[in-house]
Parts: C-alpha cells; sequence; structure tokens
C-alpha cells in the first residue's frame, strides 16, 4: 500500500508540474526554417488563388462587413479550444503579412508556425499534402490588390486557448514537416485519385468530419480516428453544440445519399430532405461539378463507419 501510495503521490506531483509548465508557457514557439521561393504573380495564378483561398481561407479569415481578409471571431470554434480569433491575413504590414516573404507564407501553410516562432494549434488546418501549384495560387492572390486583401488597419484579437488546447501542442502535436519534394495534384480524369486529394489535401474534410480534432493525422489522413466518420464536437453560430456529419457510405452517413443529393449540399447547403447545413460547415459554391462529382467517387470508397450523429434539429 505504501509503494502504491508513493506511485500515486509521483503521478499527481508530475502531473500538477505539467500543468504549471503548460500554464506558464502557453502555445510553445519553433524554429521556422527559410524557405526560399518566389511567385510569380500573374493574372492566371491570382484568378485562381482567389478561388482556392475563398475555399480555404475565407471561412475563418474573411470579415465580411468589411469583405476583407481582416480576420474574425470564431463562433463556429470547437469549444474544447477555447475562445478564437482568427488572424489579419491582408497586406497590411502591421497587422497583417505585409512583411512576410513568400516562403513564410508557404511554411505557415504547411507547417502551421509562423515567421517568429509562434505555432497555430489545431483550429488552424495545416496543409501539408497540398499540391504545389495551390500553394502559390493562394500566395500569389495574396500578395494582389485585390480588394479584399488590400491593407486594412485591423489588429488581431489574441485567442484565449484552453488547458488542453495548450497541453495537446506542446506535448502531442507540433509542427508538420516541409515537403523536401515536389508535390503535385493527380490529374482530374482519375476521378477517385483526384477526390481523394480534394477531401484530404485541399478540404481537409477529415479535420472536422472525423471523430476529434485532436484525433486528426494530418499527413496520413485516413489513419485519422473515426476517419471521416463523424461525431467532432463543434459549436453552431448560436454556440450549440454541433456534430460533424458521419461522410462515410454507411447508412447513418451517405448510405442513402445519391450524388445529386452531395452536389447539393455542397453547393447550396441543403439536405435530401431540404434541411439547411448548420454553421460551421460552410457552403462550397466554387467547386465544379467535376470536382464535386470526384470527391462523391472517393466518398465511395472509404470504409464505412457506423455512427449515427446527433442530429442539432428539433424531432
Amino acid at each position: 500500500m505504501k509503494a502504491i501510495a508513493r506511485v500515486a503521490i509521483g503521478m499527481a506531483l508530475l502531473a500538477g508540474t505539467a500543468i504549471a509548465y503548460v500554464q506558464a508557457n502557453g502555445i510553445p514557439r519553433f524554429e521556422p526554417e527559410r524557405v526560399a521561393l518566389s511567385v510569380a504573380a500573374t493574372p492566371e495564378r491570382v484568378a485562381r488563388g482567389r478561388r482556392t483561398a475563398g475555399i480555404l481561407c475565407a471561412p475563418c479569415h474573411l470579415d465580411r462587413e468589411r469583405n476583407a481578409y481582416a480576420g474574425r471571431a470564431m463562433s463556429g470554434a470547437a469549444p474544447q479550444f477555447g475562445v478564437v480569433y482568427s488572424p489579419n491575413i491582408t497586406g497590411d504590414r502591421q497587422h497583417g503579412i505585409g512583411e512576410w516573404t513568400d516562403g513564410e507564407i508557404a511554411y505557415l501553410l504547411r507547417t502551421g508556425v509562423a515567421r517568429d516562432g509562434r505555432y497555430t494549434p489545431a483550429w488552424m488546418p495545416k496543409f501539408p499534402l497540398l499540391a504545389d501549384e495551390d500553394v502559390y495560387d493562394v500566395i500569389a492572390f495574396l500578395r494582389s490588390d485585390d480588394a479584399q486583401v488590400r491593407p486594412a488597419a485591423v489588429p488581431d484579437r489574441p485567442c484565449e486557448p484552453t488547458l488542453l488546447t495548450k497541453a495537446y501542442v506542446t506535448f502531442v502535436a507540433g509542427p508538420l514537416p516541409y515537403p523536401r519534394q515536389p508535390i503535385v495534384a493527380p490529374p482530374p480524369s482519375d476521378r477517385v485519385a483526384y477526390g481523394r486529394y480534394l477531401v484530404t489535401a485541399r478540404l481537409d474534410c477529415h479535420g472536422c468530419h472525423s471523430r476529434s480534432f485532436m484525433g486528426v493525422d494530418a499527413m496520413a489522413p485516413e489513419k485519422s480516428v473515426g476517419f471521416l466518420g463523424g461525431g467532432n464536437p463543434m459549436r453552431d453560430a448560436r454556440r450549440q453544440r454541433i456534430y460533424g456529419a458521419n461522410l462515410t457510405p454507411d447508412a447513418t452517413g451517405l448510405g442513402g445519399w445519391s450524388e445529386a443529393d452531395f452536389r447539393r449540399a455542397m453547393k447550396l447547403g441543403l439536405r435530401p430532405d431540404g434541411r439547411p447545413l448548420r454553421p460551421p460547415m460552410p457552403l462550397r459554391p466554387e467547386l465544379t461539378d467535376d470536382e464535386v462529382s470526384a470527391m462523391w467517387a472517393y466518398l465511395r470508397t472509404v470504409p464505412a463507419i457506423p455512427n449515427a450523429v446527433p442530429t442539432p434539429f428539433p424531432n
């Protein structure tokens, strides 16, 4: 009994020390690598980047009152993260990314580490598998004189991460590796492979639609806990609890849907029965019918997971 008591006391002291360390240090910092990169901001690349940023960045960073990527309160952030604000990513030199190099932007997008070493926790998607051309397009758009990314002198508001978030980033998560080889997207003609790329690498669907943010494997998405099986707790615009939907072909997921149902949900935000999808699920009107079709083709191939996700709608 004395030995058990000593072990219990030791574990309690260790846990207390870890908690005190996390509280004192907060979100850790890391030394960013220097990435030599210069993106040619051609009109064609800027146009593609505007579309891609509208899909990847706008749901979190676009302040719709200003119509600018000046950041905003993230009302739909998962409750376990704390109070979250997205940062200003306009060309403002003081409050935005006007002083950043192309390489620093690419490094943040892929690894989660900012130019000053700040690490963006789990609420900020990382794109380690995004094709190089897609990354370059986004950078070109952010560098452009488009009205949405022109300098906006809007200061960032500090986030208030929970102890769980701080501990997860300190002891479990960390910067993702910056790719050492070129990343090329599959050809759209290979519908399943291209659909997989869209779902896992570009749109990061598994981040919200697997079991939890903490169980997501960014480098090997299919190894995420409960991959695309839903159940991830989040908040809607009214701060009510909502769960990521099951996207697997099980009867509790998309098993009874048609491709037309899926297209309607993605582009119009409507379920097969006419009920609207709830935030934080964004609409994807920018997606082409071919892209939605490729995503559907891939989703039909993933392992089915029986998981009847609670509905946010009254009976």
